[in-house]
Protein backbone atom coordinates (compact mmCIF):
# COMPACT_ATOMS: atom_id res chain seq x y z
CA UNK A 1 0.00 0.00 0.00
CA UNK A 2 1.01 3.84 -0.88
CA UNK A 3 3.03 5.11 2.23
CA UNK A 4 4.74 7.63 1.06
CA UNK A 5 2.61 10.12 2.90
CA UNK A 6 4.98 11.80 5.40
CA UNK A 7 7.57 14.33 5.10
CA UNK A 8 11.15 14.48 5.48
CA UNK A 9 10.73 16.96 8.01
CA UNK A 10 8.70 14.93 10.23
CA UNK A 11 10.61 11.78 10.13
CA UNK A 12 12.45 10.61 13.42
CA UNK A 13 16.41 10.47 12.24
CA UNK A 14 17.53 7.03 11.35
CA UNK A 15 21.22 6.11 10.64
CA UNK A 16 23.09 3.61 8.86
CA UNK A 17 26.19 1.98 10.07
CA UNK A 18 28.47 1.56 7.65
CA UNK A 19 31.77 -0.21 8.02
CA UNK A 20 33.45 1.92 5.20
CA UNK A 21 33.02 4.88 6.97
CA UNK A 22 35.16 3.96 9.78
CA UNK A 23 38.83 4.72 9.45
CA UNK A 24 40.56 2.22 7.72
CA UNK A 25 43.18 1.09 10.59
CA UNK A 26 40.01 0.11 12.55
CA UNK A 27 37.30 -1.40 10.27
CA UNK A 28 38.27 -5.05 10.59
CA UNK A 29 38.08 -4.47 14.74
CA UNK A 30 34.26 -2.63 14.30
CA UNK A 31 33.18 -5.45 11.02
CA UNK A 32 33.83 -7.96 13.79
CA UNK A 33 32.14 -6.32 16.75
CA UNK A 34 29.03 -5.15 14.68
CA UNK A 35 28.74 -8.89 13.13
CA UNK A 36 28.55 -10.06 16.89
CA UNK A 37 26.14 -7.76 17.60
CA UNK A 38 23.94 -9.01 14.67
CA UNK A 39 24.92 -12.96 15.83
CA UNK A 40 23.46 -11.40 19.44
CA UNK A 41 20.25 -9.85 17.98
CA UNK A 42 21.55 -6.36 19.01
CA UNK A 43 21.84 -5.06 15.41
CA UNK A 44 20.81 -6.40 11.98
CA UNK A 45 22.98 -6.33 8.96
CA UNK A 46 21.42 -4.68 5.45
CA UNK A 47 24.02 -5.10 3.11
CA UNK A 48 27.15 -6.02 3.46
CA UNK A 49 29.16 -3.28 5.65
CA UNK A 50 25.96 -1.72 6.52
CA UNK A 51 24.29 -2.62 9.74
CA UNK A 52 21.24 -0.59 11.85
CA UNK A 53 19.74 -0.79 15.42
CA UNK A 54 16.89 -3.28 14.92
CA UNK A 55 13.91 -0.49 16.50
CA UNK A 56 14.83 1.96 13.51
CA UNK A 57 14.21 -0.67 11.22
CA UNK A 58 11.31 -3.03 13.21
CA UNK A 59 9.10 0.51 14.15
CA UNK A 60 9.38 1.60 9.94
CA UNK A 61 6.74 1.88 7.84
CA UNK A 62 7.22 -0.31 4.40
CA UNK A 63 8.06 3.09 2.02
CA UNK A 64 10.82 3.78 4.98
CA UNK A 65 12.13 0.11 4.95
CA UNK A 66 12.70 0.51 1.60
CA UNK A 67 14.56 3.55 1.57
CA UNK A 68 16.92 2.07 4.29
CA UNK A 69 17.55 -0.34 2.09
CA UNK A 70 18.05 1.34 -0.76
CA UNK A 71 20.67 3.85 1.12
CA UNK A 72 22.61 0.13 2.41
CA UNK A 73 22.48 -0.99 -0.97
CA UNK A 74 24.28 2.49 -2.34
CA UNK A 75 26.74 2.07 0.66
CA UNK A 76 27.72 -1.45 0.16
CA UNK A 77 27.85 -1.89 -3.80
CA UNK A 78 27.37 1.48 -5.87
CA UNK A 79 24.81 0.25 -8.36
CA UNK A 80 22.49 1.97 -10.84
CA UNK A 81 18.75 2.00 -9.04
CA UNK A 82 15.92 1.92 -11.78
CA UNK A 83 12.04 1.79 -12.06
CA UNK A 84 10.57 2.08 -8.48
CA UNK A 85 13.82 2.09 -6.36
CA UNK A 86 15.00 4.95 -8.66
CA UNK A 87 11.80 6.53 -8.42
CA UNK A 88 11.84 6.30 -4.57
CA UNK A 89 15.17 7.74 -4.22
CA UNK A 90 13.80 10.58 -6.31
CA UNK A 91 11.03 10.97 -3.79
CA UNK A 92 8.10 9.81 -6.37
CA UNK A 93 5.17 9.03 -4.75
CA UNK A 94 4.00 5.14 -5.32
CA UNK A 95 0.75 3.30 -5.34
CA UNK A 96 1.97 0.53 -3.69
CA UNK A 97 6.02 0.03 -1.74
CA UNK A 98 7.80 -1.58 -4.38
CA UNK A 99 8.52 -5.15 -3.40
CA UNK A 100 12.34 -5.65 -4.72
CA UNK A 101 14.71 -3.55 -5.03
CA UNK A 102 15.66 -3.20 -9.06
CA UNK A 103 19.01 -2.74 -10.58
CA UNK A 104 20.81 -1.80 -14.21
CA UNK A 105 22.93 -4.66 -14.55
CA UNK A 106 24.96 -4.71 -18.42
CA UNK A 107 26.10 -8.48 -17.89
CA UNK A 108 23.51 -10.36 -19.22
CA UNK A 109 24.53 -13.41 -16.89
CA UNK A 110 23.87 -11.41 -13.61
CA UNK A 111 20.35 -10.17 -14.62
CA UNK A 112 17.64 -11.91 -12.56
CA UNK A 113 16.23 -11.77 -9.05
CA UNK A 114 18.52 -12.62 -5.66
CA UNK A 115 16.90 -13.04 -2.27
CA UNK A 116 19.79 -12.76 0.56
CA UNK A 117 19.90 -14.07 3.90
CA UNK A 118 17.58 -12.72 6.74
CA UNK A 119 18.97 -9.08 8.28
CA UNK A 120 19.72 -11.51 11.55
CA UNK A 121 22.37 -13.19 9.53
CA UNK A 122 23.49 -16.54 11.29
CA UNK A 123 21.80 -15.67 14.72
CA UNK A 124 19.86 -18.83 16.12
CA UNK A 125 16.32 -19.09 16.33
CA UNK A 126 16.38 -17.88 19.43
CA UNK A 127 18.06 -14.96 19.83
CA UNK A 128 15.81 -14.09 17.11
CA UNK A 129 12.34 -14.92 18.90
CA UNK A 130 13.75 -12.82 22.15
CA UNK A 131 14.70 -9.91 19.28
CA UNK A 132 10.66 -9.87 18.15
CA UNK A 133 9.75 -10.24 21.50
CA UNK A 134 12.00 -7.19 23.15
CA UNK A 135 10.37 -5.38 20.26
CA UNK A 136 7.09 -5.88 20.20
CA UNK A 137 5.75 -2.75 21.89
CA UNK A 138 6.79 -1.36 17.95
CA UNK A 139 3.75 -3.59 16.42
CA UNK A 140 1.52 -0.94 16.92
CA UNK A 141 3.70 1.36 13.91
CA UNK A 142 3.38 -1.29 12.10
CA UNK A 143 -0.23 -2.26 12.30
CA UNK A 144 0.15 -6.24 13.08
CA UNK A 145 2.67 -8.21 15.45
CA UNK A 146 6.13 -8.48 14.37
CA UNK A 147 6.84 -11.78 12.83
CA UNK A 148 9.81 -13.30 10.78
CA UNK A 149 8.76 -11.24 7.84
CA UNK A 150 9.45 -8.30 9.53
CA UNK A 151 13.63 -9.70 8.97
CA UNK A 152 13.52 -10.83 5.94
CA UNK A 153 15.64 -8.75 3.56
CA UNK A 154 14.04 -6.72 0.47
CA UNK A 155 14.96 -9.26 -2.53
CA UNK A 156 17.27 -7.87 -5.40
CA UNK A 157 16.14 -7.70 -9.02
CA UNK A 158 18.63 -6.97 -11.50
CA UNK A 159 17.56 -5.78 -14.76
CA UNK A 160 18.86 -6.00 -18.40
CA UNK A 161 20.10 -3.00 -19.44
CA UNK A 162 17.33 -0.60 -21.19
CA UNK A 163 17.39 -0.74 -24.84
CA UNK A 164 16.56 1.94 -27.36
CA UNK A 165 14.50 1.28 -30.43
CA UNK A 166 17.09 -0.33 -33.42
CA UNK A 167 19.80 -1.98 -30.54
CA UNK A 168 19.82 -5.43 -29.62
CA UNK A 169 21.21 -6.89 -25.89
CA UNK A 170 24.77 -7.82 -27.50
CA UNK A 171 25.24 -4.79 -29.62
CA UNK A 172 24.70 -2.97 -26.30
CA UNK A 173 27.29 -4.64 -24.82
CA UNK A 174 29.89 -4.28 -27.33
CA UNK A 175 28.70 -0.51 -27.89
CA UNK A 176 29.19 0.44 -23.75
CA UNK A 177 32.25 -1.23 -23.85
CA UNK A 178 33.49 0.81 -26.70
CA UNK A 179 32.49 3.69 -25.12
CA UNK A 180 29.63 4.56 -28.34
CA UNK A 181 26.66 4.15 -25.35
CA UNK A 182 26.41 5.58 -22.46
CA UNK A 183 23.72 3.86 -20.02
CA UNK A 184 21.23 6.65 -19.01
CA UNK A 185 22.55 7.60 -15.50
CA UNK A 186 22.38 10.24 -13.04
CA UNK A 187 23.95 11.12 -9.83
CA UNK A 188 21.69 12.12 -7.04
CA UNK A 189 22.57 13.59 -3.88
CA UNK A 190 20.31 11.95 -0.90
CA UNK A 191 19.64 14.68 0.94
CA UNK A 192 16.27 14.54 -0.45
CA UNK A 193 15.82 12.04 2.47
CA UNK A 194 17.24 14.00 5.41
CA UNK A 195 15.81 11.70 8.02
CA UNK A 196 18.40 9.10 6.56
CA UNK A 197 22.11 9.61 7.62
CA UNK A 198 24.94 7.82 7.42
CA UNK A 199 24.96 6.68 3.82
CA UNK A 200 26.90 7.53 1.01
CA UNK A 201 25.98 11.13 -0.49
CA UNK A 202 24.90 10.28 -3.35
CA UNK A 203 23.23 7.36 -5.53
CA UNK A 204 23.47 6.52 -8.93
CA UNK A 205 19.70 6.49 -10.26
CA UNK A 206 18.14 6.68 -13.83
CA UNK A 207 17.57 10.27 -14.66
CA UNK A 208 13.82 11.16 -12.88
CA UNK A 209 12.22 11.74 -16.86
CA UNK A 210 13.28 8.03 -17.86
CA UNK A 211 12.62 6.22 -14.89
CA UNK A 212 8.91 7.74 -15.04
CA UNK A 213 8.69 6.53 -18.39
CA UNK A 214 10.48 3.08 -18.18
CA UNK A 215 8.00 2.50 -14.85
CA UNK A 216 4.46 3.79 -16.17
CA UNK A 217 5.49 1.89 -19.33
CA UNK A 218 4.89 -1.01 -17.18
CA UNK A 219 1.85 0.03 -14.93
CA UNK A 220 -1.37 -0.46 -14.52
CA UNK A 221 -3.25 3.08 -15.08
CA UNK A 222 -3.92 3.41 -11.22
CA UNK A 223 -0.32 3.14 -10.78
CA UNK A 224 0.50 5.37 -13.73
CA UNK A 225 -1.33 8.45 -12.74
CA UNK A 226 0.48 8.68 -9.38
CA UNK A 227 3.64 8.31 -10.77
CA UNK A 228 2.99 10.96 -13.71
CA UNK A 229 -0.01 13.35 -11.95
CA UNK A 230 2.78 13.69 -9.25
CA UNK A 231 5.82 14.56 -11.45
CA UNK A 232 3.91 17.11 -13.45
CA UNK A 233 2.76 18.73 -10.82
CA UNK A 234 5.87 18.81 -9.05
CA UNK A 235 4.73 16.95 -5.95
CA UNK A 236 7.67 15.03 -5.32
CA UNK A 237 10.68 15.06 -2.94
CA UNK A 238 13.47 16.16 -4.92
CA UNK A 239 11.13 19.17 -6.06
CA UNK A 240 11.39 18.71 -9.33
CA UNK A 241 8.83 19.03 -11.94
CA UNK A 242 8.64 17.72 -15.69
CA UNK A 243 6.76 18.41 -18.34
CA UNK A 244 5.27 16.48 -21.41
CA UNK A 245 8.10 17.18 -23.71
CA UNK A 246 10.66 16.04 -21.24
CA UNK A 247 10.16 12.57 -21.93
CA UNK A 248 10.27 12.41 -25.76
CA UNK A 249 13.80 11.91 -25.98
CA UNK A 250 13.46 8.83 -23.94
CA UNK A 251 10.61 7.23 -26.16
CA UNK A 252 12.68 4.94 -28.71
CA UNK A 253 12.84 2.91 -25.17
CA UNK A 254 9.05 1.86 -25.97
CA UNK A 255 10.54 -0.58 -28.19
CA UNK A 256 7.01 -2.65 -27.61
CA UNK A 257 2.99 -1.56 -28.83
CA UNK A 258 2.13 -2.56 -25.37
CA UNK A 259 4.64 -0.46 -23.65
CA UNK A 260 3.97 2.15 -26.07
CA UNK A 261 0.11 1.78 -25.87
CA UNK A 262 0.92 2.11 -21.76
CA UNK A 263 2.48 5.35 -21.87
CA UNK A 264 0.45 6.86 -24.30
CA UNK A 265 -2.65 6.07 -22.29
CA UNK A 266 -1.22 7.16 -19.06
CA UNK A 267 -0.23 10.59 -20.35
CA UNK A 268 -3.92 11.04 -22.41
CA UNK A 269 -5.19 10.71 -19.00
CA UNK A 270 -2.45 12.37 -16.28
CA UNK A 271 -3.83 15.16 -14.76
CA UNK A 272 -1.79 17.45 -12.11
CA UNK A 273 -4.61 18.66 -10.81
CA UNK A 274 -5.05 15.55 -8.65
CA UNK A 275 -3.55 16.85 -4.96
CA UNK A 276 -2.88 13.43 -3.84
CA UNK A 277 -1.60 9.71 -4.83
CA UNK A 278 -5.09 8.67 -3.70
CA UNK A 279 -7.02 11.09 -5.22
CA UNK A 280 -4.92 9.99 -8.83
CA UNK A 281 -5.96 6.08 -7.86
CA UNK A 282 -9.34 6.63 -7.19
CA UNK A 283 -9.57 8.94 -10.90
CA UNK A 284 -8.23 5.77 -12.78
CA UNK A 285 -10.05 2.93 -10.80
CA UNK A 286 -13.34 5.40 -11.54
CA UNK A 287 -12.73 5.02 -15.38
CA UNK A 288 -11.39 1.47 -15.21
CA UNK A 289 -15.02 0.69 -13.22
CA UNK A 290 -16.83 2.63 -16.13
CA UNK A 291 -17.92 5.82 -14.20
CA UNK A 292 -18.36 9.06 -15.32
CA UNK A 293 -15.41 10.87 -15.29
CA UNK A 294 -15.53 13.30 -12.39
CA UNK A 295 -14.94 17.10 -12.14
CA UNK A 296 -11.68 17.27 -9.47
CA UNK A 297 -11.58 19.93 -7.26
CA UNK A 298 -14.73 21.65 -7.28
CA UNK A 299 -15.84 23.93 -4.80
CA UNK A 300 -19.07 23.86 -2.95
CA UNK A 301 -20.73 26.44 -0.69
CA UNK A 302 -22.01 24.70 2.66
CA UNK A 303 -25.44 25.66 3.73
CA UNK A 304 -23.43 27.84 6.75
CA UNK A 305 -21.54 29.93 4.28
CA UNK A 306 -18.46 28.12 4.17
CA UNK A 307 -17.13 27.27 0.80
CA UNK A 308 -15.11 23.82 0.59
CA UNK A 309 -13.45 21.88 -2.51
CA UNK A 310 -14.62 18.26 -2.82
CA UNK A 311 -12.35 16.12 -4.62
CA UNK A 312 -14.85 14.46 -7.09
CA UNK A 313 -17.89 16.15 -8.31
CA UNK A 314 -20.55 14.74 -10.82
CA UNK A 315 -24.27 16.06 -11.07
CA UNK A 316 -25.92 15.38 -7.24
CA UNK A 317 -22.90 13.33 -6.13
CA UNK A 318 -19.41 14.09 -4.58
CA UNK A 319 -16.70 11.53 -3.78
CA UNK A 320 -13.95 12.34 -1.27
CA UNK A 321 -10.52 10.32 -0.83
CA UNK A 322 -9.91 10.01 3.03
CA UNK A 323 -6.28 8.88 3.69
CA UNK A 324 -6.20 9.55 7.02
CA UNK A 325 -2.93 11.39 7.04
CA UNK A 326 -4.64 14.46 7.58
CA UNK A 327 -5.87 13.38 11.10
CA UNK A 328 -2.72 12.15 12.18
CA UNK A 329 -0.92 14.76 11.22
CA UNK A 330 -3.49 17.30 11.82
CA UNK A 331 -2.11 18.36 15.03
CA UNK A 332 1.53 19.09 13.99
CA UNK A 333 0.26 21.25 10.77
CA UNK A 334 -2.39 23.02 12.70
CA UNK A 335 -2.75 22.48 16.46
CA UNK A 336 -5.83 20.50 15.92
CA UNK A 337 -6.19 17.00 17.64
CA UNK A 338 -7.22 13.93 15.25
CA UNK A 339 -10.43 14.20 17.20
CA UNK A 340 -11.15 17.77 16.16
CA UNK A 341 -10.14 17.25 12.62
CA UNK A 342 -12.50 13.84 12.47
CA UNK A 343 -15.02 15.82 14.00
CA UNK A 344 -14.91 18.91 11.49
CA UNK A 345 -15.05 16.36 8.42
CA UNK A 346 -18.30 14.77 10.07
CA UNK A 347 -19.64 18.15 10.10
CA UNK A 348 -18.18 19.28 6.39
CA UNK A 349 -20.00 15.71 5.07
CA UNK A 350 -23.07 16.62 7.33
CA UNK A 351 -23.29 19.92 5.39
CA UNK A 352 -23.03 18.36 1.93
CA UNK A 353 -25.52 16.02 2.62
CA UNK A 354 -27.74 18.76 3.16
CA UNK A 355 -27.29 20.04 0.14
CA UNK A 356 -29.05 16.88 -0.62
CA UNK A 357 -25.72 15.26 -2.36
CA UNK A 358 -25.09 11.80 -2.61
CA UNK A 359 -21.45 11.59 -0.82
CA UNK A 360 -19.06 8.85 -1.49
CA UNK A 361 -16.39 8.79 1.38
CA UNK A 362 -13.21 6.67 0.16
CA UNK A 363 -10.78 4.91 1.76
CA UNK A 364 -7.57 3.37 1.10
CA UNK A 365 -8.86 0.12 1.02
CA UNK A 366 -11.51 0.92 -1.79
CA UNK A 367 -8.56 1.16 -3.86
CA UNK A 368 -6.68 -1.89 -2.89
CA UNK A 369 -10.50 -3.81 -3.71
CA UNK A 370 -11.76 -2.18 -6.38
CA UNK A 371 -15.19 -4.16 -5.88
CA UNK A 372 -15.77 -2.05 -2.75
CA UNK A 373 -15.06 0.87 -4.34
CA UNK A 374 -17.53 0.07 -7.29
CA UNK A 375 -20.65 -0.99 -4.52
CA UNK A 376 -19.85 2.77 -3.26
CA UNK A 377 -20.22 4.26 -5.94
CA UNK A 378 -22.86 3.02 -6.94
CA UNK A 379 -24.80 3.27 -3.79
CA UNK A 380 -23.99 7.39 -3.70
CA UNK A 381 -25.60 7.55 -7.39
CA UNK A 382 -22.14 7.99 -9.18
CA UNK A 383 -23.47 7.83 -13.11
CA UNK A 384 -22.47 5.29 -15.03
CA UNK A 385 -19.92 5.53 -18.76
CA UNK A 386 -21.27 2.26 -19.47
Amino acid sequence: MFTHTVTSASRDPVRLLCVADVPREDRAHRSNRWSSAVRRGEMLRLAHGVYIEPGHWLSAPSWDRHLMALGAMAAAASPLFCRGSALALWGVPLLRTPGEITVRETRRGRVGRRRAGPLTGTADAAVVARLLADHQELAGARGRPLSGRDLQPIPLRRLGAALPEGVGREDLQVRVRRGEHAVPREPLGLGVHPWLQGGPESADVEPLAFAVLDTVAESSLAEAAVILDAVLAGRITSERTLALDDFVEWEPYLRTHRRRARWARAVEFADPAAESPGESAVRALIRELGFHAPELQREVVLPDGRRVRVDFAWEGVVAEFDGMVKYWRSQELSGVSPMEALEAEKHREDGLRALGLGVARIIWEDILRPERLRRKLLQAGVPRAR
